[in-house]
């Protein structure tokens, strides 16, 4: 899906809209393809164009309005669960419940399709000893995927989680948007882009944001922090590959095909309002591989937190 595919289209069909960083910008394949000119980038418009994918970015809404609306797409808090659904627990303790989200309302949005067009995604993870760790052990997160038209009730959060594993709710509202390859992607370093074409790159990616991701998202490229080969990560990592630095080639050459299968499904940021903070400032990312993401195996997503 390119640029041309990305852009939403209002039901009157005025203008072509996307809205970004909680900002609304009016934009269309003609009016991406004359800022990336207008930087700077002009004869990498096309390229970059192409590597234009959809997201969908979640902006807090401070304040907890969804107390009352179950099964509402929710930040921290207590989650919705169906009667007499487990609480995910790692090595014998609750897990920290971070997000909730009803995908109906992000139906439609360039990029969902995807995604279920109902139900309930819903994100838990140890947020103590398996998210500080480099490499997380598996079964420290996990995701939860209840369909739609299922029974869901308020669960209150066990007293075992972590006071400091508890964050406070707060509402979300889906925004759709477009993403591009950060700094470190091996897709923008192959563009070959001189250090002034670089500077403007990042820019027109960032869109005036400062250089500490701050973005809750579904789908699209990621924010990088530290590692830019997290998709590698992810297979070697849940395959249980024994690797070495001097392999590398080697290991990345012959993974390839399973490495491209890999894609974001959400990245969740450091959250003054929610009280969420990951390392120095950072984010979660939970991946998923295209063949589980169609049949809806959300048991295998791999999760990575980066920081400053």
């Amino acid at each position: 899906m390119n640029i041309d595919q990305i852009i939403i289209k209002p039901t009157d069909q005025a203008s072509a809209t996307l809205i970004h960083r909680s900002e609304t910008t009016c934009m269309t394949p003609e009016s991406f393809r004359t800022d990336l000119a207008s930087a700077g980038l002009g004869r990498h418009v096309e390229t970059i164009a192409a590597l234009a994918k959809p997201c969908i970015q979640l902006e807090t809404v401070l304040g907890d309005d969804t107390a009352g609306r179950v099964g509402a797409s929710r930040l921290g808090g207590e989650p919705d669960l169906p009667p007499g659904e487990p609480w995910p627990e790692w090595q014998g303790t609750p897990m920290s419940f971070l997000v909730q989200i009803d995908l109906a309302t992000v139906a439609g949005l360039p990029g969902a399709d995807v995604l279920p067009s109902a139900g309930l995604l819903s994100f838990f993870c140890d947020a103590h000893g398996a998210v500080w760790n480099g490499h997380p052990d598996a079964g420290a997160w996990r995701v939860l995927y209840t369909p739609a038209g299922a029974s869901l009730e308020r669960a209150p959060i066990p007293d075992a989680v972590p006071e400091d594993g508890i964050f406070t709710a707060c509402g979300l509202t889906p925004r759709p948007g477009v993403s591009l390859p950060d700094h470190g992607e091996p897709q923008k370093v192959a563009l070959g882009l001189s250090w002034d074409e670089s500077d403007a790159y990042m820019d027109v990616r960032d869109q005036g944001a400062g250089s500490i991701p701050t973005e809750h998202r579904l789908l699209g490229w990621p924010d990088i922090v530290q590692n830019a080969e997290m998709e590698l990560e992810c297979q070697l990592m849940s395959s249980g590959i024994e690797w070495t630095w001097d392999d590398m080639d080697r290991i990345r050459a012959e993974l390839e095909p399973e490495i491209a299968e890999w894609r974001l499904l959400l990245q969740l940021a450091s959250d003054d309002d929610a009280g969420m903070m990951w390392g120095d400032v950072g984010l979660l990312y939970f991946w998923i591989r295209e063949p589980h993401l169609a049949t809806r195996d959300f048991s295998r997503v791999w999760m990575i937190m980066q920081c400053g």
